[in-house]
């Protein structure tokens, strides 16, 4: 039954990863994201992670596998759907306003932050970066590329944490336990012919 229930779903969201030891090849990473979300009511300069790297590599999954590990909500918001300062004091500076949903501690995951550029965004940086200042509730950020020049300020006020590009033995690791779980054979070839 639970599997009919999932069937239809594209495998990206079937496997999502449901706790921190299913992310493959990010270790260290998670563990950097665990020990932030344990310790945040003690951080008193930097109470915002900043997670970095290439699309894929399991950022926002880990956010979501510690948060359910330890029974926190998380309220994610998408920084490219609200780029102005306007757009981001009203999602996020809501959401870390308010008390959980379900009483729970929460963590806000701002998605995508280096989606905040341009002139359409005027302000959009400034106001995360006040809001960080300001948040009870631990914020963590996820990104591609935040080396860019106009991410300075952000980069001072976060703790980073890289995640690496996955390497092939954990990427055959993944689609090894998919297929056993699809029931699909899967045979390994040799990569030189």
């Amino acid at each position: 039954m639970e599997k009919d229930r999932h069937s239809h779903l594209p495998w990206f969201r079937k496997y999502t990863p449901k706790k921190a030891a299913d992310v493959e090849g990010q270790d260290s990473a998670v563990s950097e994201i665990r020990k932030f979300i344990q310790d945040f009511g003690r951080q008193k300069k930097k109470k915002a992670l900043l997670l970095h790297g290439p699309t894929g590599t399991g950022k926002t999954a880990s956010v979501y596998a510690v948060a359910s590990e330890t029974d926190l909500e998380v309220v994610e918001v998408n920084a490219s759907d609200f780029r102005n300062e306007e757009g981001i004091n009203s999602i996020i500076g809501n959401a870390i306003g308010q008390q959980s949903l379900f009483r729970r501690g929460k963590i806000i995951l701002v998605d995508e932050v280096d989606g905040i550029a341009g002139t359409k965004d005027r302000g959009g940086l400034n106001a995360v970066i006040k809001l960080l200042e300001k948040t009870t509730f631990p914020i963590i950020m996820t990104a591609n590329n935040v080396w860019d020049y106009k991410y300075n300020s952000l980069r001072s006020k976060c703790n980073l944490v890289e995640f690496q590009a996955l390497q092939t033995a954990s990427i055959t690791n993944i689609l090894k336990k998919i297929a056993g779980q699809e029931g699909l054979m899967a045979r390994e070839t040799d990569r030189t012919q």
